[in-house]
């Protein structure tokens, strides 16, 4: 329901209306309740230009700037001396192993890109209701090719080697095991797209206690790992 003011006369009453009905009229010669509504959201006054509210295809065609996110992301790779890591031929990584280790085109850590690109899905497509789907996957597909970057520079590398656990040794992504999560999140992206937001939500916080329990690794056991508090 909507509560509208209206005058009649010199008196000010209050009414109560059906957000729902456009139609709904408060007294005999009142607004319409659509006009009050936007009226009391301030939504009838035009809106102010703003740049950072445009999507970005209005600037450059959405797959041209995906392919470029991804070009990037495979540049920066193969400079810092990223390769495809024959020596790891199996698809799917079974095990921790420190020569192996994010070396194979796929393993445990996929889920947790999936589930972040469904949660950056969310995050956009609250803060920006009117952007095309189109636009939110091109945000999630940068976000995830920043990430990719930040992830192998030595710091961060530095960072993910657990001292006294040899096994769970990190020396960054091989390139199909890169692109293969970046893949990861836009599929956990079209995913989020085709579900209620909060069943998206509660599927990201599924896959992350999951993933925790089955290898003892994850986004927040990484955190307070690298944090020291664990």
């Amino acid at each position: 329901m909507v509560q509208s003011r209206w005058r009649e006369g010199n008196n000010r009453k209050l009414c109560v209306i059906p957000w729902y009905d456009a139609e709904a009229r408060c007294g005999t010669g009142g607004t319409s309740a659509g006009r009050g509504l936007l009226h009391m959201l301030q939504l009838d006054k035009p809106m102010p230009p703003a740049r950072h509210r445009n999507p970005p295809s209005r600037f450059v065609p959405a797959p041209f700037a995906a392919l470029t996110c991804l070009v990037v992301q495979t540049g920066f790779l193969l400079w810092t001396g990223r390769g495809w890591n024959a020596d790891c031929t199996a698809f799917w990584q079974r095990g921790f192993d420190a020569v192996c280790n994010s070396q194979h085109p796929a393993d445990p850590y996929i889920w947790l890109h999936l589930g972040f690109g469904a949660a950056l899905a969310v995050f956009f497509a609250t803060i920006r209701p009117n952007w095309p789907r189109a636009d939110i996957l091109l945000l999630v597909i940068f976000c995830a090719a920043v990430w990719e970057i930040v992830e192998n520079t030595p710091l961060v590398i530095g960072l993910f080697t657990y001292d006294g656990q040899e096994t769970m040794g990190y020396s960054g992504d091989s390139l199909p095991n890169s692109l293969m999560d970046s893949a990861a999140a836009s599929i956990g992206a079209l995913g989020a797209f085709m579900l209620p937001r909060r069943l998206a939500l509660s599927l990201v916080v599924m896959i992350e206690l999951s993933v925790s329990l089955a290898i003892g690794d994850g986004y927040l056991i990484g955190l307070l790992r690298t944090t020291g508090i664990i």
